[in-house]
């Protein structure tokens, strides 16, 4: 098995996608567990879609508070 070549551009930018996307999913799920939302919570957990998900939810969801 060989490793990883960090000079090949592919490997470059997943890392930097990879690394990109870790904060936002952090921040989706904080934010998503602050509302009470838990199937945003769980799908965001289980889906990786590189960050379409969580943008989506921080943009036009997370504001959106239940009406009781």
């Amino acid at each position: 098995m060989q490793p990883y070549n960090f000079s090949d551009p592919l490997v470059q930018n997943l890392l930097i996608l990879s690394l990109l996307t870790l904060p936002l999913k952090a921040y989706a799920l904080w934010k998503s567990a602050q509302n009470n939302q838990k199937w945003w919570f769980i799908g965001m957990l289980i889906f990786n879609s590189i960050g379409l998900l969580e943008v989506t939810y921080l943009f036009y969801f997370a504001n959106k508070k239940k009406s009781d």
